[in-house]
């Protein structure tokens, strides 16, 4: 959005909010935030979401291995998968080939941010 705001492709939507065309109340600050160039709300999300992992409680009880707290990490995440992996058993199940999900967990982490990311699936 920064380079189509800085090239004047994008209307600055502060007048229509301000008036009220455009109802942003029920949109948290960090949303609307999203969608700054400078002082110029120039876009609006139209969803957020967030990665997720979906645990399999019966696999964790087979396999011995305490479920994780609610809070827990990535260090956690590496911990529990080497668990299930010295038992011969996959930590994850995931579509790595979706490189956005990958690329959005590295970001997360502090990773990849200015550099490019290679993924390699085989």
């Amino acid at each position: 959005m920064t380079e189509w705001s800085q090239r004047g492709l994008l209307m600055p939507l502060n007048d229509l909010i301000d008036s009220g065309a455009i109802d942003t109340s029920g949109i948290a600050d960090s949303i609307i935030g999203s969608g700054m160039v400078g002082d110029d709300v120039v876009g609006i999300s139209l969803d957020t979401n967030s990665q997720v992992f979906i645990l399999d409680a019966d696999a964790f009880e087979a396999a011995g291995i305490d479920l994780p707290a609610w809070d827990w990490t990535f260090d956690d995440f590496e911990s529990i998968s080497l668990q299930f992996a010295e038992q011969g058993i996959w930590g994850i199940g995931y579509g790595i080939w979706d490189d956005a999900n990958i690329k959005a967990v590295l970001l997360s982490t502090g990773q990849g941010s200015g550099s490019t990311i290679c993924i390699i699936s085989n």
